[in-house]
């Protein structure tokens, strides 16, 4: 996020100067209206941008600077060369949809973690009364076939298939992720 606000500064400020230049070419002789304090990744810029018939000018070397990026004057051109790749914001859209279904099948994993958990402990809970009770003896029905453990382990089952189905979409949505950020 730090990146494209950086990067949205240093395209205000370039555009601005171009529309500076286009609209009347020189600012020479304009009446500066206000000085005002440039702040820059909540780091105060040590110079201040104008502002001249409204548009608010900034020192396109400090800013630049500030953000990683090398600025140059070569033959009456400002070049500014960014060492950071510039994200635009179709590719944060996709990027905040990608952290957004990556979360979910996180905590969906998560809550299927915690229901094996707790079907574990049930499990455990069952086994623990029947062999108190001495149940086999009296119905003549082993644990591992009663029906408290049978829906036990299904529940299981069920979330372990349901892990390993999210899981196998979080390593695509995170490989998703990945090419999007390496562009």
């Amino acid at each position: 996020m730090k990146k494209l606000v950086a990067i949205s500064l240093c395209s205000l400020v370039l555009v601005a100067g171009s529309v500076a230049y286009a609209t009347g070419g020189s600012l020479i002789g304009k009446k500066v209206d206000k000085t005002v304090s440039v702040v820059v990744n909540g780091q105060k810029a040590k110079t201040e941008a104008v502002i001249i018939d409204g548009v608010t000018y900034a020192p396109v070397r400090t800013v630049g600077e500030m953000t990683g990026s090398t600025v140059k004057y070569e033959g009456g051109v400002v070049k500014v060369d960014s060492k950071k790749e510039m994200i635009i914001p179709e590719t944060t859209g996709q990027l905040n949809s990608l952290n957004q279904r990556i979360d979910q099948a996180k905590r969906e994993i998560d809550g299927n973690n915690a229901t094996i958990a707790t079907a574990n402990e049930m499990l455990g809970k069952y086994k623990a009364h029947y062999e108190k009770e001495k149940l086999f003896e009296s119905t003549g029905i082993k644990y591992e076939d009663s029906e408290d453990y049978k829906r036990g382990l299904a529940e299981i089952e069920k979330s372990k298939g349901a892990i390993e189905r999210v899981g196998k979409e979080l390593a695509d949505l995170e490989r998703q992720k990945s090419e999007l950020t390496a562009k």
